[in-house]
């Protein structure tokens, strides 16, 4: 064998070999890794030793002298080529064979594909998707609109088969006249049963795998994700919420079908500006989620509403898209501009939000990109917006802003600024 490989010698004793070969499945007998056993660090005679031993056992094990002379051939000719590669090739076999047999695999083994959505882009086949926003702005029924278009756009022979579970909507006054509205196939949408037979289900329930078994889904439902965490779950809490939304990703992935868990929306604060931020419980539900949709209403009509792509871990973001909802469900209108945050925004004032807490989310709009304010600008949104300007302080107090005064006199400036704004941009950007 070549000094310049490093690969371990498979030099093995006699009396081992012949045990070695005496356990083998009659498929690996006549095996590179055999002929390497034989061959590699053995002098002439023992060489032939080996070989007649493994043409007995291989004969008794049923191979025949054709099949014989074919590994004797085969392998000899690679051997004597180059037997540092030999080795090599027979030892990275071996590995790969045990790899197969633990918790990993090579990425050699991965076959690319590319990201299935069943409604484009929105939901991702065989992932987790979010559809967030606060309570009474249209959640449900954007939720059952999908599953109302999933219902009626497969194949007869590929049912599009919809699970639906919720706690909060009767299925009689709600879900089936909603349904019915939005010209659903009923026969293809499941809904959780109102009885003891469905008590206590949670997001990892083994009865959902049962359904599935005989019912494939192509989208699963979950309004609200509170409902189905199960008692001994905190929402709050990380390490209890991640295991359960790895077994419903692997769901998704098993059945290749598409999840969403409806959430409803904390109140803004400080530190929850963003959208994102506002959705309740872990951080993990966002972070396992493939695809956020945030729904809220246009700025310019309350009466409208809107569902915005606030993240899409695979690939571009769909377009915001407007919709009303009436006696006939739901009617989808133009794509806009429109982000998640603004929308969010929009629902609060329309809802009735305390004035402080509108004033600080007008006042958090009007800081940003810039991290910065005048003071004159400030008191141009209070006219614009209505606001007395004592709400604004307060409400800047509650952001924790920075005040800042640059000049003398008529000279004389006054700046607001977000916490984490270096008072030195502000001189340089200011003047």
């Amino acid at each position: 064998m070549s000094e310049q490989n490093q690969t371990p010698k498979p030099r093995i004793s006699l009396e081992k070999f012949e045990k070695w070969l005496v356990l083998q499945e009659p498929g690996w007998l006549l095996t590179p890794k055999a002929y390497l056993f034989c061959v590699d660090g053995c002098g002439p005679d023992e060489v032939c030793q080996r070989f007649g031993m493994v043409e007995s056992i291989s004969q008794r094990a049923g191979k025949t002298a054709e099949e014989i002379a074919s590994w004797h051939k085969t392998n000899g000719g690679m051997y004597e080529s180059d037997p540092a590669l030999f080795a090599e090739a027979v030892y990275a076999y071996e590995r790969r064979e045990k790899a197969a047999m633990t918790v990993l695999q090579f990425v050699s083994d991965v076959k690319p594909k590319k990201a299935e959505y069943l409604i484009p882009p929105y939901l991702p086949k065989g992932m987790l998707t979010v559809l967030g926003g606060v309570s009474g702005v249209g959640k449900t029924w954007l939720a059952l609109h999908w599953a109302a278009r999933v219902s009626h756009s497969f194949l007869p022979e590929e049912p599009g088969a919809v699970y639906y579970f919720t706690q909060e909507n009767d299925p009689a006054i709600v879900l089936q006249p909603r349904l019915e509205a939005l010209g659903a196939d009923q026969t293809r949408v499941a809904i959780q049963r109102f009885d003891e037979r469905a008590s206590g289900l949670t997001l990892d329930d083994a009865r959902i795998e049962s359904a599935a078994l005989l019912v494939p889904p192509k989208l699963v439902i979950f309004d609200p994700i509170q409902s189905y965490l199960g008692a001994g779950v905190e929402m709050n809490k990380a390490n209890e919420v991640r295991p359960v939304l790895d077994w419903l990703g692997r769901f998704a992935q098993r059945y290749n079908c598409a999840v969403v868990l409806v959430s409803h929306m904390a109140k803004p604060s400080a530190t929850n500006a963003d959208a994102l931020d506002r959705l309740l419980g872990s951080s993990d539900f966002r972070n396992a989620a493939r695809s956020i949709v945030i729904v809220g209403r246009d700025p310019d009509d309350p009466e409208v509403r809107v569902f915005a792509h606030a993240k899409n871990s695979l690939g571009e973001p769909g377009a915001s898209r407007r919709y009303r909802v009436g006696d006939s469900g739901v009617q989808l209108l133009d794509t806009c501009d429109l982000t998640a945050n603004e929308i969010i925004r929009a629902t609060a004032r329309s809802v009735g939000r305390p004035t402080g807490s509108r004033a600080a989310e007008d006042l958090l709009a009007l800081l940003h990109p810039r991290g910065w304010v005048t003071a004159d600008e400030v008191r141009q949104m209070c006219e614009e917006k209505g606001y007395p300007l004592r709400t604004v302080r307060y409400a800047a107090k509650q952001l924790q802003l920075k005040h800042l005064q640059t000049g003398n006199g008529s000279a004389r400036r006054d700046w607001w600024l977000l916490p984490d704004t270096p008072t030195e941009h502000i001189i340089g950007d200011g003047k």
